[in-house]
């Protein structure tokens, strides 16, 4: 849930009811943005890494996994170093826009 809130830019504010409340989610944000800028771009380059997502992916593995991993950590690393620097490894496929998706969807039914 919290990737998907993610994707569609939801930055709400962490609730303040508690401290725990807003350590969670810390973590869950902090955790959200090592995935997004270390372990997806890794997927493009490395075979391990993209394994390793796949299997939390498909519920093989839990989520921590990519964490608690010491092997899907250094093989992400590099790739964040290199992210963080504006050399993000290229995308496997050509990014499209949600409009354009559905424009072309809506020619297909004619």
């Amino acid at each position: 849930m919290a990737g998907d809130r993610r994707s569609l830019g939801d930055r709400r504010a962490f609730a303040l009811s508690s401290p725990r409340a807003w350590l969670v989610g810390m973590a869950e944000q902090a955790f959200g943005w090592f995935v997004d800028h270390a372990v997806l771009p890794a997927t493009r380059v490395d075979p391990v890494v993209f394994r390793g997502l796949m299997r939390v992916f498909n519920m093989l593995d839990p989520p921590e996994r990519l964490l608690r991993d010491p092997e899907l950590l250094l093989r992400s690393l590099p790739v964040l170093a290199r992210v963080l620097r504006g050399d993000e490894p290229a995308h496997l496929f050509p990014p499209v826009a949600r409009a354009a998706a559905l424009a072309r969807l809506d020619r297909v039914g004619d």
